[in-house]
């Protein structure tokens, strides 16, 4: 009997967390709005001791570790929700596959697009599931959206606009050894909604320019995407000030608004008709905009796992491996010099 078919009869699929901040609350927060009680957050390690028992009393957590390795070794755990420094990714995730579990892994996966394939081929050699957290893709705007692109609605597709543009202080984003970088951040959002936009087609020239801070670190940057038949995605990025942060796609016969902020979005116009999914209410309290719908998730990883499944629909292998392609192009065109945290 393999792994998936034990999973798929318990009665709770059991998540450890490893990392424990500012996302990492978010994620388990939005425990609180699943709509069964099929997950708990069983596990949890992080380095720093203090941090890991003020979670675990916040988020009535059984088991506290400070090392990843005492919870890749949890015989309980099922799937780990990655969410350390950037750098750090890919060791962790690559420990956590090792030892048989599951892995969910905050953007971007890997700093490069070879431990990126890595991963993936660990998690086959283990028949183990493996997603890049792109939690946007499970929002139901995006469900309308990739209905609408199917359907047609708004004709032949020539244009995608999106802005993301937030001031961002924290040290994990302007600090290189951190794994800095605005492209791996918040580029990360708009590259994927071109990835989706224009499914199937591939870039036939990507153009970029930005401003590195004096580190080295990209901290705004606007990009061009350019297709085979006439297709452009234009998409800007900062880290400095704040934009109005909605998404247009145009076409022959209309415009699709995804409204702020995009990549977590709970309303979307299709030409006329505007369509609202409210997030739902409950007493937490979130460290970014629309965290509540973290859940969704939880929700795809506990549905994947009940069907066998080695990824996402959602979010593929070949999504990751693309995203991570692009990732690097960016930073190359920007002029950033890829450090040993890069490797």
């Amino acid at each position: 009997m393999d792994s998936y078919q034990i999973i798929s009869k318990q009665k709770q699929f059991k998540w450890g967390i490893a990392g424990l901040g500012k996302i990492s609350n978010d994620f388990a927060s939005a425990f609180k709005n699943l709509r069964n009680d099929k997950n708990v957050i069983w596990s949890i390690a992080g380095k720093d001791e203090e941090r890991v028992k003020c979670f675990a009393s916040k988020f009535k957590v059984k088991n506290v570790y400070t090392t990843y390795e005492e919870l890749a070794k949890d015989p309980d755990v099922d799937v780990v929700y990655v969410a350390n420094l950037n750098p750090q990714h890919f060791s962790t995730c690559k420990l956590m596959l090792e030892n048989g579990k599951s892995v969910l892994c905050e953007k971007p996966m890997c700093m490069n697009i070879e431990d990126t394939r890595t991963l993936f081929m660990i998690a086959k050699q283990n028949n183990l599931f493996l997603m890049e957290a792109m939690w946007s893709r499970l929002f139901p705007v995006y469900k309308e959206l990739q209905t609408a692109l199917n359907s047609k609605v708004i004709g032949d597709i020539y244009q995608l606009t999106a802005n993301f543009g937030v001031v961002i202080d924290a040290p994990r984003v302007r600090q290189k050894e951190m794994g800095g970088s605005v492209v791996m951040d918040i580029g990360v959002y708009t590259s994927q909604l071109a990835m989706l936009v224009f499914a199937g087609l591939q870039p036939l020239q990507l153009t970029a320019l930005g401003h590195l801070n004096s580190s080295g670190v990209d901290q705004s940057y606007s990009c061009l995407i350019k297709y085979d038949a006439g297709q452009t995605a234009t998409l800007i990025h900062h880290s400095r000030v704040k934009f109005d942060n909605s998404a247009f796609v145009y076409g022959t016969k209309g415009f699709i608004k995804i409204h702020e902020p995009f990549w977590a979005p709970t309303k979307i116009t299709i030409n006329d008709q505007t369509l609202e999914f409210p997030l739902p209410e409950n007493d937490s309290t979130y460290n970014f905009i629309n965290s509540a719908g973290l859940h969704y998730e939880v929700d795809e990883v506990q549905r994947c796992l009940k069907e066998g499944l080695k990824e996402s629909p959602s979010f593929s292998q070949l999504d990751s491996l693309a995203l991570a392609k692009m990732n690097e192009d960016l930073r190359n065109l920007l002029g950033v010099s890829i450090s040993e945290n890069d490797q």
